[in-house]
C-alpha cells in the first residue's frame, strides 16, 4: 500500500455519489479504513462526477500540487492528460484486478468517445461543483460530508 509505504502521505478518494445508493468515494473510504489506514488521512471528494471534475476539485478544493492517479489501465493515458491539464503534477498507477464486461469494438468506441471529451473538458475548461476549500494537508474527516439517512446500507455493502 502506498500510504504504509510513505510513497503518499495523503488520500483522496473520488467518484460518482449522485445519490445515496451508489457512493463510489464512502466505499473506497471504508476499505481504506479497514485496511488500517487513519481516518485523518482520507479524504473523499463526492462531487467528482467525472475525471475532469475529479482533477479540477483536486487542485482548486483539496489544494493539491501533485499526486499519484491510481486508477484502471485503459483510463490511465487521459487521467493523466486532465489532470496535466488541471495544473497538476501527476503520475500514475494502474490498479486492474480484474477484466471489464466491455470488450472489443465497444471498448474501443467508448474509449474515443472518452478521450474526444477528456480533450472538450480540458480545452473549453468545463464547468465544475466547486465548493468550499478543504486543504489535503488538514484532516481528512472534514470532507466525508454528511451521514446517509437512516435505513441506507453503509458503503460498500451490496444493496438491493
Amino acid at each position: 500500500m502506498l500510504w504504509r509505504s510513505g510513497k503518499v502521505k495523503r488520500i483522496l478518494v473520488s467518484g460518482d455519489h449522485a445519490d445515496w445508493k451508489y457512493d463510489e468515494p464512502d466505499t473506497m473510504r471504508n476499505a481504506l479504513l479497514s485496511q488500517g489506514v487513519p481516518a485523518r488521512v482520507v479524504f473523499t471528494d463526492h462531487a467528482g462526477f467525472n475525471t475532469w471534475a475529479t482533477m479540477v476539485r483536486a487542485k482548486k478544493v483539496f489544494d493539491v500540487s501533485d499526486a499519484v492517479v491510481i486508477t484502471q489501465k485503459f483510463h490511465m493515458a487521459w487521467a493523466l492528460y486532465l489532470a496535466d491539464a488541471a495544473g497538476l503534477d501527476a503520475t500514475g498507477l494502474t490498479a486492474d484486478l480484474h477484466g471489464y464486461g466491455i470488450r472489443g469494438k465497444e471498448s474501443d468506441v467508448r474509449e474515443l468517445l472518452a478521450r474526444v471529451k477528456a480533450i472538450g473538458n480540458a480545452t473549453l475548461d468545463s464547468n465544475v461543483v466547486l465548493g468550499p476549500e478543504i486543504p489535503i494537508t488538514g484532516d481528512g474527516g472534514k470532507s466525508w460530508g454528511p451521514a446517509p439517512p437512516p435505513g441506507t446500507p453503509p458503503a460498500g455493502v451490496p444493496r438491493s
